[in-house]
């Protein structure tokens, strides 16, 4: 998986420009600091009218470590139920252990390796639903 920019009007645009489709889902997570609007990340679930959806996810560098990942995940994840969708699948560079321990910790399994060589995980939504 390759991340996307960061740059604001870039995200705004290619969210607008998805949700006239139906093959794809995607938010920015925007926030105030010191007065100045700041991206602090993205979600997004592609494939949303095919059974099995896969998601995105994107936090900026100055926001890392803040449980903003964490947060956009749990978001995303309960997004794709209201698809009624239980099952979800992503990739990750196989260097990026930050994301791996965040995925592990909501509940995905690593269950192969992508065409591109990065790590395939998949996640059972009914796991949320306690």
């Amino acid at each position: 998986y390759c991340p996307h920019s960061m740059e604001r009007d870039w995200l705004r645009d290619m969210c607008s420009k998805v949700r006239t489709v139906n093959s794809a889902d995607r938010f920015v997570a925007e926030f105030v600091r010191d007065g100045k609007p700041m991206i602090g990340g993205y979600v997004f679930l592609s494939r949303v009218n095919l059974p099995l959806m896969s998601l995105g996810i994107g936090v900026s560098e100055i926001f890392k470590g803040q449980g903003l990942g964490r947060a956009l995940l749990e978001y995303v994840q309960k997004r794709a139920m209201e698809y009624d969708r239980r099952a979800l699948r992503l990739i990750t560079h196989p260097t990026n252990f930050a994301a791996q321990k965040l995925y592990k910790s909501c509940g995905f399994v690593q269950v192969g390796t992508a065409f591109n060589g990065e790590q395939l995980y998949m996640c059972d939504l009914s796991l949320l639903e306690d």
